[in-house]
């Protein structure tokens, strides 16, 4: 076996195993340099990687950067942070003009998808920011909900015509 090779192999297992301690602070036993800053396991048994866990925490993982995870990600409950600013709650606001239905269908018989959100191949090409795609979706349903309420008014003027006709 290659002795850098075995060396990087007893070095990654090393670190693996103490990593596996609680309060244990990551050091590279190949030079001795201090990598706490990327690993480090709590007395409590909270894990940080990138990042120390504050002593407050009740978060089982922190971590500080990008995360890629390979696989699917399990959970009981997802909670997304997010620095979207306003919230779509502006729609329902007096003033704001929503789209009308023949608009709407006029860029869906365009662009094959519905207005503000992105094509299955923007999806396919860019993944998916799940708080962008949440504000998305709650302003495309509270449009389309304005949109019912304003058909549901007309509905009523024509019933209500309809019914004088019929007297």
């Amino acid at each position: 076996m290659n002795k850098l090779i075995g060396k990087q192999m007893i070095k990654g297992l090393y670190f693996v195993i103490m990593a596996l301690i609680p309060g244990y602070c990551a050091t590279d036993i190949m030079n001795g340099q201090d990598l706490s800053h990327k690993l480090l396991i709590t007395n409590a048994g909270a894990v940080g990687i990138g990042i120390e866990p504050s002593a407050t925490t009740t978060n089982k993982l922190e971590v500080q950067g990008n995360t890629a995870v390979m696989g699917t990600i399990t959970c009981n409950c997802l909670k997304v942070t997010t620095t979207i600013l306003p919230w779509p709650d502006y729609v329902l606001n007096k003033g704001f003009k929503a789209r009308s239905l023949d608009e709407t269908a006029n860029f869906i018989k365009k662009n094959g998808h519905l207005p503000g959100i992105p094509s299955a191949k923007d999806i396919e090409n860019n993944g998916v920011n799940i708080a962008e795609m949440q504000e998305k979706m709650l302003k495309t349903i509270e449009e389309m909900t304005l949109q019912m309420i304003a058909l549901k008014k007309e509905n009523d003027e024509f019933r209500g015509r309809l019914d004088k006709l019929a007297k």
